[in-house]
C-alpha cells in the first residue's frame, strides 16, 4: 500500500535563453523546495531517503536536493532520533529502458521494515513520450512491491498520472518575481503546464532584470540550447559575472 505517494505539478519557467522562435526559461518555481523539505523531514524522523535521478537532465537537480539533504543532517538542530542517511541513484529511463527494472530491483532490495522513502524530481507521465509510461511502470511496481511505500515526486507538466499517486497542483507563482511572469505569460500556453493564478498578494518589488542569451550563431551546436556547450559557457560567465559561488566574508 502507498502510505505517502504525492506527485507536484507546477508552472516551471532568470536566465532566459532564446531558441529560434522557442523560449526556454527556467526559475525558481517551488516544487524541488517541497520535496527538499520533505526529504528533510523523513531524514529528521530516522529515515533513509532515496533521491533519483530518471534521465540524464535531471543530473543537475537531483544532485542539487541531495546535497541540500546532506547539508540539513549537518546544518540543522540535533534530533531526538538518529538521523537516516541520503542514497543517489541514477539511472536514464529515455536511452535504456532495462533501467526501470534495474531501479525496482535496487529500491525494493533498499526497503527496511516495510518501508522506502523516496524523493523524484522533473518526472513526466505523458504517454505521448518515451520516458512517461516508464516513469509510470516505476511508481506502478514499487506501489505493488513495497508494503509502505513514501514516494514524492514533481514535475510540470499537466498529464495524467497513474492511480497510486496522489496529485497537488501549485499555480501560486511565490518565487518568481513580476519581471520574470512577463516573460512567462506570452509562452506559458505552448507547455502542458497550468497557468499562475494571482496569488492576492502585491510583489514587493519587480524584481531582479532578465538576462536573454540566444542559442545561436556559428559556435553554438546540437539542437537544443541543453545540448550546447556555448550555451553552457555562456550560462557560466554570467553566473561568474554575478558572482555566483563566491564565499562572502561578512
Amino acid at each position: 500500500m502507498c502510505k505517502s505517494s504525492l506527485r507536484l505539478t507546477l508552472p516551471c519557467f532568470h536566465i532566459v535563453l532564446q531558441y529560434i522562435n522557442l523560449n526556454i526559461v527556467c526559475v525558481p518555481t517551488g516544487k524541488t523546495v517541497v520535496l527538499v523539505l520533505q526529504g528533510v523531514r523523513w531524514l529528521r524522523q530516522g529515515h533513509d531517503v532515496h533521491v533519483i535521478s530518471t534521465q540524464y537532465t535531471t543530473r543537475a537537480v537531483s544532485t542539487s536536493i541531495k546535497q541540500q539533504l546532506e547539508m540539513s543532517l549537518s546544518a540543522g538542530p540535533t534530533p531526538s532520533l538518529t538521523p537516516g542517511s541520503v542514497s543517489y541513484h541514477l539511472y536514464d529511463f529515455w536511452n535504456r529502458e532495462g533501467d526501470v527494472d534495474q531501479a525496482v530491483t535496487d529500491l525494493v532490495a533498499c526497503v527496511n521494515n516495510g518501508q522506502l522513502h523516496v524523493l523524484i524530481d522533473e518526472v513526466s507521465f505523458d504517454s505521448r513520450k518515451k520516458k512517461g509510461p516508464r516513469h509510470t511502470r516505476l511508481v506502478t511496481r514499487l506501489a505493488q512491491q513495497v508494503p509502505h511505500l513514501y514516494l514524492w515526486c514533481a514535475g510540470i507538466e499537466n498529464t495524467e498520472t497513474p492511480p497510486a499517486l496522489q496529485t497537488q497542483v501549485f499555480t501560486v507563482p511565490l518565487r518568481s518575481a513580476p519581471a520574470v511572469l512577463r516573460e512567462i505569460q506570452p509562452v506559458i500556453h505552448r507547455f502542458a503546464v497550468h497557468d499562475y493564478s494571482d496569488s492576492g498578494v502585491p510583489a514587493p518589488g519587480d524584481g531582479l532584470s532578465v538576462i536573454r542569451l540566444s542559442h545561436h550563431g556559428n559556435a553554438h551546436t546540437g539542437r537544443w540550447p541543453l545540448d550546447c556547450a556555448q550555451c553552457g559557457q555562456d550560462i557560466a560567465a554570467e553566473l561568474r559575472r554575478l558572482g555566483v559561488g563566491k564565499l562572502c566574508s561578512w
